[in-house]
């Protein structure tokens, strides 16, 4: 996935915001970031729908796994189907 960063070093861990004398955020272009899509099974196999879509912020402080790491700890993972990017 493509998408637009405003940071030193690719927007790579570690990486500073760059900001303007206005204090306002520079575009640095684009980088592509791996992410994660988990899909409840009863989702993918269309037994549940509605099915809702949660759009979660992961990886500031840890990893992309860090949703799935949490969420094996609260729940059995065979539940879900993952999509790794």
């Amino acid at each position: 996935m493509h998408v637009p960063f405003y940071a030193t070093d690719s927007a790579l861990p570690g990486s500073k915001l760059i900001i303007d004398e206005n204090n306002n955020p520079v575009y640095q272009g684009l980088v592509t970031v791996p992410f994660v899509v988990y899909i409840p099974h009863s989702c993918a196999n269309g037994t549940h729908t509605p099915c809702p879509i949660v759009n979660y912020g992961h990886g500031i402080f840890s990893s992309r796994f860090e949703v799935c790491q949490r969420a094996r700890r609260q729940r059995d993972a065979k539940n879900f189907t993952t999509d790794v990017h």
